[in-house]
């Protein structure tokens, strides 16, 4: 699939320092510093070192005991009468299904708790990388908006001329100085806007970025097989694999607690010496396996499995609905990428229009044809147009990014690759290595169901 790049310039100050960030870099501290898939990271170790617990409670268990006895056949001391005692003993559980049963339950945690990772991760990366997008578009409307202030500006010195050469009236000079002071407050409202995005960014990155993102958007129409897409969200949504280990793990509740009225056998070994001196001679050896086979318990084991077993219906109901609703997600993607795309070419041929009739305007009224009402409304649907395509440009692209959430394939790449191919391309600090990432990019986007 052939994809188009708008790439945008870096702004002065930024081009100055030499620093920029771009969104593979963005993906990687997500996945490094991100404190939520830190703490994600955290609970599937909690939830390892849990199946490893109970793995070792099948293993022997020795027991080591001492114990000192005085007994008292009189009231002098030569009447007392001393015994020690020490011992060994192993234990060991040779059947016990409950147990079996817990093993294969903190296995299925650990499985969900490896799709928590998973969706949290995928969650994270689509904030981040977001941010990362308005963050770009709020840089370029700022540089518009610099341009902006320059053209009103330019105005309010051709209308500075008319007046001193008896052209034009006194309020032309005065609406052209109100645009001037009007464009550098607008100016000054994105550069905040854009500083307060980037403190954001910061924020769930857990870190301070250096420089200025290096962003450049899809332009092109995207070819998407919705069959596709759909199939692929239902074998890579994390959420998906989670609620299915989750009616497993309402499954094994239930046969937990019906082995409860399974027999048990337990083996155990003991070697002790016993007598009156401090290390006693006399020796005694024992062995022995205890079965525990509960036969009745007037129905409670039964009731509860049937309480548990109604939790294993619910955990199936919830899967069918997550289902439902991650295929509502995907197509509700798609339409999104469909209308942006839309408002996307609208914008432009908009944009392309304002261009020539504010040139056209301009013209005119250093000629005098017109006022400068007419120029200044030119002006204003020029800014205007230039904002709307900033914005379409933003949402579409978000619009490509949210697709990519909603199919799971955020997690392998995708958006993002493609996005830093777009920076390998056309950016000014990526050097090296850019061909096969670009050709790596282009991949993932042909894995998420397009046929261009």
């Amino acid at each position: 699939m052939r994809l188009l790049t708008a790439a945008f310039a870096a702004l002065a100050f930024a081009t100055q320092q030499g620093f920029a960030f771009t969104a593979d870099e963005v993906a990687k501290l997500v996945r490094e510093r991100n404190l939520q898939v830190l703490a994600a990271k955290e609970q599937l170790k909690g939830a390892l070192f849990q199946e490893k617990a109970t793995k070792k409670s099948f293993l022997p268990q020795l027991t080591l005991s001492g114990s000192f006895f005085e007994n008292y056949q009189s009231a002098f001391p030569k009447g007392w009468q001393q015994s020690y005692t020490l011992s060994a003993t192993v234990t060991d559980q040779l059947v016990n299904f409950q147990q079996l049963d817990q093993l294969k339950i903190d296995r299925t945690q650990v499985e969900i708790q490896k799709a928590n990772l998973s969706g949290t991760l995928l969650e994270q990366l689509y904030q981040a990388l977001n941010l990362f997008l308005e963050a770009g578009a709020q840089r370029e409307k700022v540089k518009i908006r610099k341009e902006l202030l320059n053209s009103a500006q330019q105005i309010f010195k051709v209308a500075q001329k008319k007046y001193r050469e008896g052209l034009v009236m006194v309020t032309d000079l005065l609406k052209a100085k109100a645009e001037v002071d009007s464009a550098k407050r607008a100016l000054v409202e994105e550069e905040n806007r854009y500083r307060k995005t980037l403190n954001r960014l910061n924020e769930l990155l857990n870190t301070r970025l250096k420089g200025e993102p290096e962003v450049c958007f899809f332009t092109e129409e995207l070819k998407i097989n919705r069959k596709e897409l759909l199939k692929r969200a239902l074998s890579l949504r994390p959420e998906l694999k989670q609620q299915e280990k989750g009616v497993k793990l309402s499954k094994l509740q239930v046969q937990q607690i019906q082995d409860t009225l399974k027999p048990n056998l337990n083996l155990s070994v003991s070697v002790s010496r016993t007598g009156t001196q401090f290390l006693p001679s006399d020796k005694t050896v024992s062995a022995g396996i205890t079965i525990n086979f509960p036969v009745f318990d007037s129905g409670v084991t039964k009731a509860r499995a049937l309480s548990a077993e109604s939790g294993v219906k619910v955990a199936q109901l919830q899967l069918q609905e997550l289902k439902n609703r991650i295929k509502r997600e995907v197509l509700n993607a798609v339409a999104d990428v469909e209308s942006g795309y839309q408002r996307l070419k609208a914008a432009e041929s908009s944009l392309n229009f304002y261009r020539k009739a504010y040139s056209r305007s301009l013209n005119e009224y250093r000629l005098g044809v017109t006022d400068i009402v007419s120029l200044l409304q030119a002006f204003n649907a020029l800014k205007n147009g230039e904002e709307e395509y900033i914005d379409a440009l933003l949402s579409y692209n978000q619009a490509i990014l949210n697709l990519d959430r909603t199919t799971g394939q955020l997690l392998t790449g995708g958006f993002y690759e493609e996005v830093s191919r777009c920076s390998d391309s056309f950016g000014t600090t990526r050097s090296s290595g850019s061909s096969d990432k670009g050709e790596k990019g282009a991949r993932a986007r042909s894995r998420s169901g397009s046929n261009g």
